[in-house]
């Protein structure tokens, strides 16, 4: 496996062969919102040094696979992180690497994105890989959080946050979306 872990066996929740792309007309979600495409490394860190990203931030990533990001934030910024999956495997596996190098300012869940309970009130950057449909249904949320001064940023990577009230800012090289709130 590549330090990315960017091979089709680890796309999950299909767990062995991977499906065909979000992109392709023949991919059928099953009813997930995103599939585990790991992040390049190199994307993540200028994602996160075009956020500005202070050791005061609490990063969210929804959906964070392997914890890359929330990962390399702690690391080169010294910031906070929490990372939601579905998958307890690639959860485990994100806990175990920040174990293995000694970052304790991180935080892996299991756990669905969309439970009403779930607290996204101590985060003030959200990153996101999701499919349409689940960027549909979290934006809501993001926006009422940034209308409350809570969130200050939002990084939705290859689809938009079609019709959120933060600022939007296409990264075109980056196939990413960047949202700040007005008061950025």
């Amino acid at each position: 496996m590549d330090d990315d872990g960017d091979i089709e066996e680890h796309w999950a929740p299909f767990m062995g062969a991977a499906p065909d792309l979000p992109h392709s007309g023949s991919w059928d979600s099953q009813g997930y919102v995103a599939p585990y495409v790991a992040t390049p490394k190199d994307k993540v860190v200028s994602l996160l040094t075009l956020l500005d990203i202070t050791p005061q931030d609490v990063i969210y990533d929804l959906g964070c696979g392997d914890g890359r990001v929330v990962l390399e934030a702690a690391k080169r910024w010294a910031a906070r992180g929490v990372g939601i999956d579905l998958n307890e495997s690639l959860v485990a596996r994100a806990a175990a690497k920040a174990q293995a190098e000694g970052i304790s300012s991180v935080e892996f869940r299991t756990g669905d994105i969309f439970d009403p309970t779930l607290d996204l009130s101590s985060a003030s950057v959200v990153f996101l890989y999701l499919l349409p449909e689940g960027l549909e249904r979290v934006r809501p949320i993001l926006d009422g959080l940034a209308e409350k001064g809570q969130l200050r940023a939002v990084v939705a990577s290859t689809w938009p946050l079609k019709g959120s009230s933060m600022h939007e800012q296409r990264i075109a090289e980056l196939e990413a979306y960047l949202y700040r709130t007005h008061s950025q």
